[in-house]
C-alpha cells in the first residue's frame, strides 16, 4: 500500500485483510511526502494500532522494519498479537522520524475455533526489558556453571606439578635416607611443611580470584576502534552526521546469528539524535538499527540491541540525527561502544588500542591485595635452595660413612 505524510490527502481506503491467527505477516508500504516519494534512509519507524478489543499495538522494534532497496519503501512484519481479535483496527498509522502517515485500516477476519482467543497488548519496549532480564539470568548461571570449574582445573594442574616434583625428589634419595640417617627425614618434613604452606596460599589466592570473577567478566569487549571516554564537542554538525565520527569495528564478519548492543552518550543542542548500527547482507543491502532518541537540549545514553544474521558484515556505528539537518548545530558525545550480548556494560577501549595512564591507574585500583602471598619466583627459589641443602646433607653423610668404614 501507499501512505502519505500529508494528512490532508485522502485516507488510504482499501483495508488490509488478515485472518485470526495469521503469523509472520509482512506489509509492503510505499511512503510519500505530499505525493513525492520519501527517502527513508536512517529514519526511525514505529507502528501504532488500536485493536478491535480496545487493546493496543505500539511497536518501535527496528528489526520489524526492513527498508527496501529503493530507500522509499519498507516491509513491516506485524507482531502475532495483532491478529488475536477479529474486527477492524482504528487509529492505525506509522510514525516516520518526527512525522506520521495518514491513517489506514486492518480488518481481521474471524477464524473458526478462535472466537474465544484471549487477546492482549503488544508494547515492544516492555518486551525488550523482559528479554534483558532473562539474558542477565542466563549470564549469571553461565558464570556459575563454567567460571569456577575452569579455575579449579588450573589449580589442580599446579598442585600435580608440585607433587610430581616432591615424588621425584623422594624417589632419588629414599633408599639412602631410610637406611643411613634420621636427619634427612627431619629435613624432608620441613620441606613438606613449606610445600603445604604454598598450597594453602594457592587456595587463599583462588578464593580472592573467585570473588573477582563476576565483576571482571561483566565488562564486555568494545568492538569499535577509536572511541573515547573523554567528552568531545562538535559545533558544526549537519546532514545525518556530517563532521561527527563514524566508527569501524575491529571484527566485521558475523559468523553466526549474534546479538549485539551499541551504546553512546549524546548531548544534542538542537535536534533528536540516536546511536545507529549499519550492517550489510550478502547482497550488499544495508540494514539499520537505531537506539532510543535523545531529545534536543537533553543528554543521556542511546542504546540499541538487536540480532545480526550470520554472513552479514558490520559496516559502521555512528550517532545520527532523526532528519537531515541543513543548519549546523552543536553535539557533545563520548563512550561509544559495540559489544556482543544484550546488556550494555561500562565503556572500555578496544583491546587492540594502547592503554592510557588513567587506564593503568584504574586497573591497579581494582587489583586484589596480594600482600603476604609468595610469588612464583619465590617458590621456585625456595625449592632450588632446598635441593642445594639436600645435596649438602648427602655429601656430609657420605663423608661420615667413609670415615666409619
Amino acid at each position: 500500500m501507499s501512505l502519505d505524510l500529508k494528512k490532508s490527502l485522502p485516507i488510504y481506503s482499501d483495508p488490509i485483510v488478515l485472518r485470526q491467527g495469521d503469523t509472520n505477516v509482512g506489509i509492503l508500504v510505499h511512503v510519500f511526502d505530499n505525493s513525492t516519494p520519501k527517502n527513508l534512509e536512517n529514519l526511525h519507524i514505529e507502528f501504532h494500532a488500536d485493536k478491535p478489543d480496545v487493546t493496543t499495538i505500539d511497536d518501535d522494534e527496528q528489526s520489524h522494519f526492513t527498508i527496501g532497496t529503493d530507500k522509499e519503501s519498507f516491509t513491516y512484519t506485524v507482531p502475532d498479537e495483532l491478529t488475536d481479535a477479529s474486527g477492524s483496527t482504528t487509529n492505525t498509522y506509522f510514525k516516520i522520524g518526527n512525522d506520521s502517515t495518514s491513517d489506514f485500516y486492518i480488518h481481521i477476519l474471524t477464524k473458526s475455533g478462535m472466537e474465544k482467543l484471549e487477546s492482549g497488548d503488544y508494547i515492544s519496549k516492555v518486551d525488550r526489558i523482559f528479554n534483558h532480564v532473562m539474558s542477565d539470568y542466563a549470564a549469571i548461571n553461565d558464570i556459575s556453571a563454567t567460571g569456577k570449574g575452569t579455575f579449579d582445573t588450573a589449580l589442580a594442574d599446579s598442585k600435580k606439578e608440585m607433587k610430581d616434583l616432591m615424588d621425584n625428589l623422594n624417589a632419588e634419595y629414599v633408599q639412602f635416607i631410610n637406611s643411613k640417617t634420621t636427619d634427612f627425614n627431619t629435613f624432608l618434613a620441613n620441606l613438606d611443611s613449606q610445600a603445604t604452606d604454598v598450597k594453602a596460599k594457592y587456595t587463599a589466592l583462588k578464593a580472592q580470584l573467585d570473588a573477582l570473577e563476576v565483576p571482571v567478566n561483566a565488562v564486555g569487549t568494545n568492538l569499535l576502534l577509536g572511541t573515547s571516554k573523554t567528552l568531545n564537542t562538535v559545533t558544526n554538525a549537519t546532514g545525518w552526521n556530517t563532521n561527527l565520527p563514524v566508527y569501524q569495528a575491529s571484527m566485521k564478519k558475523v559468523d553466526s546469528d549474534t546479538t549485539y548492543t551499541a551504546r553512546a552518550w549524546i548531548s544534542p543542542a538542537s535536534n533528536y539524535m540516536c546511536v545507529q548500527v549499519v550492517w550489510k547482507d550478502a547482497s550488499g543491502n544495508e540494514h539499520f538499527g537505531g537506539g532510543n532518541w535523545i531529545s534536543a537540549g537533553t543528554s543521556g545514553y542511546s542504546t540499541w540491541t538487536g540480532t545480526i544474521p550470520a554472513g552479514n558484515i558490520i559496516d559502521r556505528v555512528a550517532i545520527v540525527f532523526s532528519d537531515q539537518q541543513s543548519t549546523a548545530s552543536s553535539v557533545s558525545y563520548c563512550e561509544t561502544k559495540l559489544e556482543k550480548g544484550s546488556i550494555a556494560t561500562d565503556w572500555c577501549p578496544n583491546p587492540a588500542e594502547i592503554l592510557t595512564q588513567s587506564d593503568y591507574a584504574k586497573i591497579k585500583a581494582n587489583q586484589p591485595d596480594l600482600s603476604g602471598f609468595q610469588k612464583a619466583s619465590d617458590v621456585q627459589t625456595a625449592i632450588t635452595n632446598a635441593l642445594s641443602d639436600v645435596n649438602a646433607k648427602v655429601k656430609e653423610l657420605e663423608t661420615k660413612i667413609d670415615k666409619l668404614s
